[in-house]
């Protein structure tokens, strides 16, 4: 019996350093965040418009913090130990207003909803279908966006944009680079459009 007890003590603290080793060799955390477009100056044309941005969605197999990649037809990756330095769907309006304020001449970006003595000249809504890794090596942008001018809330620009970049690199640094790379390219259509109906 006696020795029944100490074999029973032995076992559970070796269990508890086992844990305990466990824990100590836990990975560490990664995180990351989009970039916006480097260096690009917006264009000279006045006067500057005033832009109202949002609503724009996010679907919700992004609302979480780790960054998610698809492996197969119907499965997805969540990594635990590489994740968003704040909700994915903050840093994708961010860096969009941030981008599109670079590539146009833009007075001020009102995020939605904006109060009712603001007005805005162009209205941007986006809704993201799909933005994420794939398991070919590539980030995709899925979005379908609208554009609406002036006070009357019509609807002069509907587009679906599918975008596709290689992702340079391994690592999710390299992924987040890529969805960065799409975001720009993103805001590289829309700015054309806002350019074609502010003319």
């Amino acid at each position: 019996m006696r020795y029944a007890r100490w074999f029973s003590k032995r076992i559970g603290i070796g269990a508890l350093l086992l844990g305990l080793a466990g824990c100590a060799s836990t990975e560490p955390a990664r995180f990351y965040t989009l970039s916006p477009l480097p260096g690009v100056q917006g264009s000279g044309a006045k006067p500057c418009l005033t832009l109202g941005l949002g609503p724009v969605t996010l679907p919700h197999y992004l609302d979480r913090p780790q960054i998610v990649t698809q492996t197969g037809s119907n499965e997805m990756k969540l990594a635990d130990f590489d994740q968003w330095t704040e909700p994915v769907d903050r840093t994708f309006v961010r860096i969009l207003g941030e981008n599109l304020s670079a590539l146009l001449c833009v007075e001020e970006v009102i995020e939605h909803p904006w109060k009712g003595s603001e007005q805005v000249d162009v209205q941007l809504t986006v809704n993201v279908a799909r933005f994420h890794g794939m398991a070919d090596g590539t980030a995709i942008l899925q979005a379908q966006w609208t554009l609406s001018k002036d006070l009357d809330d019509k609807t002069v620009v509907k587009r679906q944009s599918k975008i596709s970049v290689p992702i340079e690199g391994s690592g999710y640094g390299a992924l987040v680079a890529a969805q960065s790379h799409a975001l720009e390219k993103l805001s590289m259509e829309i700015a054309a459009e806002i350019r074609a109906i502010s003319r």
